[in-house]
């Protein structure tokens, strides 16, 4: 039967070491952005390494998306002051988030990134505040080409989330086999596992994941202890050599 789709499979940061993962798969998601930036030599040296056409993901700095109040603040070694992270994170639109913002755009650059995924924490409910400042900073960035993904915490209603996604020319970034896809257009999936991190995919639910893939463009990152035999066995499935 024809299969119609342009897929990319990856996983959530390297699974092996870079040299081994871009002989691998064609595409992964970025996960050090989210902690701390990389050095731009490194960027460099992965581009370098990545066969043409690799697709890259960055995640979005946590000073753009989450409070210092938050655990993973602890890994920030940036030198922000504390009266600078007080404006940082939840899609403040101030100095420091926008500079946040650029810094991480510069990578992507370099890195020749297709996408950037915005996950928000747990604390980013959804009141009228945090709606509003997110139409200020998406409708204020200069997002060039990127393809922009946001995974909202558990709790926003499926129609908000929708609006949302829509007013600001998001991708909702979601789990296929769990929720609902709330956004139209390209594909940004994300496999938290089905019982938790420690999930192994079966063929049946692989196979099921492959019928939401069709005629879809975008991306499918798998995120489980067995992330990267799952992404394989995936990307074998959609270019029909299983």
């Amino acid at each position: 039967m024809f299969f119609r789709t342009d897929v990319k499979v990856g996983c959530c940061g390297f699974a092996c070491t870079p040299e081994a993962y871009f002989q691998a798969l064609p595409a992964v998601e970025i996960q050090q952005t989210f902690y701390r930036l990389p050095r731009p030599e490194t960027v460099a040296k992965w581009r370098a390494q990545a066969p043409d056409g690799f697709y890259f993901s960055l995640k979005a700095w946590q000073l753009i998306t989450h409070d210092p109040s938050c655990p993973s603040f602890r890994f920030l070694d940036e030198g922000y002051l504390p009266q600078a992270l007080d404006r940082c994170g939840g899609f403040r639109v101030t100095d420091e988030v926008l500079a946040a913002w650029q810094a991480l755009r510069e990578l992507a650059g370099l890195l020749h990134a297709r996408a950037i995924l915005f996950q928000s924490p747990p604390s980013f409910d959804p009141t009228t505040e945090h709606i509003l400042r997110m139409d200020e900073f998406f409708h204020t960035i200069d997002r060039g080409r990127f393809f922009l993904a946001w995974a909202p915490p558990e709790g926003w209603p499926h129609k908000l989330i929708a609006e949302v996604c829509r007013r600001n020319r998001l991708v909702h970034c979601a789990d296929p086999l769990a929720e609902p896809v709330l956004s139209r257009g390209p594909i940004y999936y994300r496999l938290q596992g089905v019982t938790g991190y420690r999930h192994r995919y079966s063929d049946e639910e692989l196979r099921q994941l492959r019928g939401f893939c069709r005629r879809k463009q975008g991306v499918v990152f798998f995120n489980t202890i067995h992330m990267q035999e799952d992404a394989c066995r995936f990307a074998a499935l959609l270019a029909g050599r299983t």
